[in-house]
């Protein structure tokens, strides 16, 4: 695949964004939703009933507006004319209880909550609802020009367990809505990348991804549900697709599946191999070799970007064998945009790249360390926490971590995760995780300390022998204070986050 160098700008806030991602692309494709049979929009059109909508919303009283996120078009259109019609947007997920989504109102000061049908449990009664056709139904009368508005100005409250596990609305402004990330992901050169979203909205690193492919001028398909992904890839044939690490290891599973049932498990081994041997000697032959193999995937792209959570380094090595590029992208909700990432030209396996050059990165006590433009307003109405999540102007990530020798940032565990053993000894329960995952029988499994010593809570795909085989294996290697005690086999996967973060 060939690719471009994308000149990333800068814009002081996420209106002049969108109003410049609108200039010269007026009958460019921007929008197909697959949940309605390719419905299709044009950047002419969306301008248009972006401007009716932020009329709308200037209409309403309500100054902090909530938004039930879905894959949908019109899900879209809220969330944007609410911050440029100068007011507080605030995503939330699709299926939150009720007693959820009130504590969310009541935390963010929502006092109208737009909805789509069957997207609420329960009854809600600390605010105005809407659902979002009866709100985009309304008469009003789009603006005639884009607002402008201070970099300053409070655009958007994200919901995140933060740095402290209790939910906290991150505050922020129009400037860090506009940090949008190409992640040095060059695209074709002979059309506009197509890119297929089926990550939900209410996280920041999905929505600033729907921010960097409408600046980027991208064919964006809105995927019907994470459940039809599979069979979208191989309609849309996407160039790039932004993932979580579960979705990359569901696709490992899927193409380890395939090159068995092929029968030609033993030539493709030999291919790697010879691959690999060229790749030494300064030859990438990857493309034209393992070509037919990624079209049998049924359009899965050769460069996927993952952000959210840890990836194995097995899992990196797997798809780069086989050509397909991951890049590993390192954010937090409080930072708004990626706080660094690997670009095609410097893709270090096991790391999160170099630190984005609008932010500055320290590791203090261990502990991973940012300040910047990019860096939140403060958390919502929570001074005391907004406090104790900056080290002077540092906003304090949480995360351990360390750079390397030529400037890559590795991430080692959460703070908050640290098992602390009575001999004193710190030990990161998702380092030992990423071991065992390198076990082709462990499907998923969480580290935690159980009675004084590490304990291991494991969702098989394979024999138990196997696994026992492995953490035996790793137990030798690893110092005897890092050793696994005690484990246990689950009968079924773990529960998730609707971004398929294992809830620990």
């Amino acid at each position: 695949m060939k690719h471009k160098q994308v000149e990333q700008q800068n814009f002081g806030t996420v209106t002049e964004l969108l109003r410049q991602s609108c200039l010269n692309r007026e009958d460019q494709l921007l929008f197909i939703e697959k949940r309605k049979d390719g419905h299709r929009i044009t950047n002419r059109r969306w301008e248009q009933e972006l401007l009716e909508t932020v009329g709308k919303v200037r209409n309403l009283e309500a100054q902090h507006i909530g938004v039930i996120c879905d894959l949908t078009y019109q899900c879209i259109l809220c969330l944007y004319a609410v911050m440029v019609a100068g007011k507080v947007v605030v995503p939330l997920e699709a299926d939150l209880t009720a007693d959820s989504l009130d504590k969310y109102i009541h935390k963010a000061d929502i006092e109208l909550l737009l909805y789509n049908e069957d997207r609420i449990d329960g009854t809600v009664s600390r605010c105005e609802t809407l659902t979002i056709p009866e709100f985009l139904a309304r008469p009003g009368k789009a603006l005639s020009q884009w607002p402008t508005w201070e970099e300053g100005r409070n655009a958007c409250i994200f919901f995140t367990s933060g740095t402290e596990g209790e939910p906290n609305g991150v505050l922020l402004t129009q400037k860090n809505m506009a940090f949008v990330t190409t992640y040095g992901a060059e695209r074709p050169l002979n059309r506009n990348a197509r890119a297929l979203l089926f990550l939900p909205f209410h996280h920041v690193f999905s929505f600033l991804t729907l921010t960097a492919c409408i600046s980027d001028g991208c064919e964006i398909y809105l995927s019907g549900s994470i459940k039809y992904v599979s069979r979208e890839l191989s309609e849309v044939k996407p160039d790039v697709l932004v993932t979580v690490p579960m979705f990359n290891e569901l696709i490992r599973s899927r193409i380890s599946k395939g090159i068995h049932n092929s029968g030609k498990a033993g030539q493709i081994a030999g291919l790697i191999k010879l691959s690999n041997a060229l790749r030494r000697l300064g030859l990438d032959l990857r493309t034209p070799l393992f070509r037919k193999l990624r079209e049998s995937l049924g359009g899965i792209p050769q460069l996927l970007i993952t952000g959210g959570s840890a990836v194995s380094v097995e899992s990196i090595r797997f798809f780069d064998d086989i050509g397909i590029i991951v890049l590993q992208a390192y954010g937090m909700t409080e930072t708004s945009c990626s706080i660094s990432t690997n670009s095609l030209k410097k893709n270090r396996h096991g790391s999160v790249g170099h630190p984005r050059p609008y932010n500055q990165v320290r590791i203090k006590d261990s502990e991973i360390q940012v300040r910047g433009e990019n860096v939140m307003k403060g958390y919502y109405k929570d001074p005391q926490a907004t406090q104790r999540a900056f080290d002077g102007d540092w906003f304090r990530t949480g995360d351990l971590g360390y750079f390397d020798r030529d400037g890559y940032l590795f991430i080692t565990g959460r703070k908050k995760n640290l098992i602390i053993l009575s001999n004193g000894e710190n030990v990161s329960p998702e380092e030992l995780e990423t071991q065992l995952l390198q076990c082709d029988a462990i499907e998923e499994v969480v580290v935690m300390e159980r009675q004084g010593h590490i304990h291991a809570e494991i969702f098989p795909k394979g024999e138990e022998a196997v696994i026992r085989h492995a953490i035996d294996s790793l137990n030798h290697r690893n110092p005897v204070y890092k050793r696994i005690v005690s484990w246990e086999l689950r009968d079924t996967p773990f529960d998730k986050t609707s971004s398929l973060k294992i809830r620990r």
